[in-house]
């Protein structure tokens, strides 16, 4: 991933964040699945993978949140090109 892209994903991680129950734990992970995504597509795979297999339902559902906004911001990238 390019700067802009990771720019883009904090951005949208710090627009989600007041309405996240674990706002720590959650920019935990996203930075990690980040570090390890090599684009967008992967990463998007990475948190719905992740959510399969986390059971507090809680965390689920931060991660949910997160990543249908990594999915509108990964749709406005591709419709701007």
């Amino acid at each position: 991933m390019d700067e802009t892209e990771e720019s883009g994903i904090w951005t949208a991680f710090e627009e989600v964040a007041p309405n996240l129950c674990y706002i720590a734990k959650t920019r935990e992970t996203l930075s990690d699945l980040v570090s390890r995504s090599g684009s967008m597509g992967s990463l998007l795979e990475s948190i719905r993978s992740l959510m399969v297999s986390v059971e507090n339902p809680s965390f689920r559902t931060d991660l949910k949140i997160l990543g249908e906004r990594l999915q509108r911001l990964s749709k406005r990238t591709l419709l701007e090109r």
